[in-house]
């Protein structure tokens, strides 16, 4: 009896392993990875001049990418882990 609910636990830890492994990924994708990514090619855009999207420099956009983008998808993350972490 007792080794039955230690595999069942076992199982649930284990599929919550993978979902914040999953999380994780996302994470460190979206919140390094990308703003990363995406300030480098704006600069480069920046040296060949000109506006890029609806007349926004691209001063203006890196600007939004880090004060914007990045605070608010590590909010959006922190409230999906939240509701990952809220059924255990």
């Amino acid at each position: 009896m007792a080794e039955r609910f230690m595999d069942l636990r076992r199982r649930l830890l284990t599929r919550l392993i993978d979902q914040l492994t999953l999380m994780q990924e996302i994470m460190i994708t979206v919140l390094i990875a990308l703003p990363i990514m995406l300030v480098t090619m704006l600069s480069i855009m920046g040296l060949v001049g000109g506006t890029v999207i609806a007349g926004f420099t691209t001063q203006h956009l890196m600007m939004l990418i880090a004060y914007v983008l990045v605070p608010f998808s590590a909010l959006a993350l922190l409230i999906i882990l939240d509701s990952i972490l809220s059924g255990w």
